[in-house]
């Protein structure tokens, strides 16, 4: 399942409900530049803020729409995330997931 993940050309993280990252697709790793590091099981929010990104938390939590922007040495660039909740076989919320 995460391979297929990993093959689309949008930015995939997953999130179980405390809102630790349970997931990246290779393209989520590029745009938020962390490569194959150990992010996987760190709060989301606090990576986007670690990362200098500016973070909405309500629209974070409550699945809006928001954009940030993130500055590098390289350029500045803006990211838009979408987030959706994530529901489990017995249709309970187990996370979110954000596209970027």
């Amino acid at each position: 399942q995460h391979a297929l993940i990993d093959g689309i050309p949008e930015g995939i993280v997953l999130t179980d409900q405390e809102g630790k990252i349970s997931f990246l697709n290779q393209r989520a790793r590029e745009l938020l530049n962390v490569g194959d590091s150990g992010i996987v099981g760190v709060d989301f929010l606090g990576a986007l803020k670690t990362l200098g990104l500016e973070v909405d938390q309500d629209a974070l939590s409550n699945g809006h729409n928001f954009e940030s922007s993130i500055s590098g040495s390289e350029q500045n660039r803006r990211i838009a995330f979408h987030s959706r909740a994530n529901f489990n076989e017995l249709g309970e919320e187990s996370g979110r997931v954000f596209i970027c």
